[in-house]
């Protein structure tokens, strides 16, 4: 695919013979059709379709909280496909023969605020999940009025619970109420990063699983 910049009738759009011209973000792109192919699909092939479905179940959902926590150049891709792309090449992990989501490598934010690495996450008796954090501003980058981030992922039944305007620094805690039976159930999977007011972040910071059975 290529940017399609002048021409001597300018940009089009659609097909023409064996190419296709579209505009995406004031940007016009050309690029030939695409030919079916009738091999079987190859082991790295295939491992690379298995390593998509995985991180796409994950991420899809979270595709709005891309569009602030990844301050990246979206001129050319979206936050979102910013993030699979990372998170496909550095998130997995080979483990008795089988490549899974190391969720501890998973970046879902970036930024210039400290990472809140002395958060802490539990499943109380009550069925809900306490997330923790100091409210103590350690630094002149930080705000009590940063807003506390939290993203919780049921790796099992592919449930996600996304938190991210409820709460901010100064609060302390956060108490995320959750559904009984089969939907809390599963191995969940818990991260927080921070939002300033002036809209940087913070990587975000894995607070490890938490399995329900």
């Amino acid at each position: 695919m290529g940017i399609y910049k002048r021409g001597i009738n300018g940009a089009f759009s659609g097909k023409a013979g064996s190419v296709v011209g579209s505009r995406w973000r004031k940007i016009d792109y050309i690029r030939g059709l695409s030919r079916p192919s009738h091999k079987p699909a190859s082991e790295a092939q295939l491992l690379q379709q298995h390593k998509f479905e995985l991180m796409t179940a994950f991420l899809s959902p979270l595709s709005k909280l891309f569009e602030f926590s990844y301050k990246e150049d979206t001129r050319y891709k979206t936050a979102y496909n910013i993030a699979l792309g990372y998170n496909l090449k550095w998130a997995f992990v080979e483990k008795e023969d089988e490549w899974i989501i190391d969720f501890s490598r998973i970046v879902l934010s970036r930024g210039s605020l400290p990472k809140p690495v002395e958060a802490t996450a539990e499943y109380t008796a009550e069925g809900a999940f306490l997330i923790s954090w100091p409210t103590i501003a350690r630094n002149s980058f930080v705000s009590a009025e940063d807003k506390a981030r939290l993203i919780l992922y049921n790796s099992t039944t592919n449930v996600h619970i996304i938190n991210t305007s409820d709460y901010e620094r100064k609060d302390g805690q956060a108490l995320i109420q959750v559904e009984n039976g089969d939907v809390a159930r599963g191995t969940w999977h818990i991260f927080m990063f921070y939002s300033s007011p002036s809209g940087d972040n913070s990587p975000n910071h894995y607070l490890g699983e938490i399995k329900i059975e």
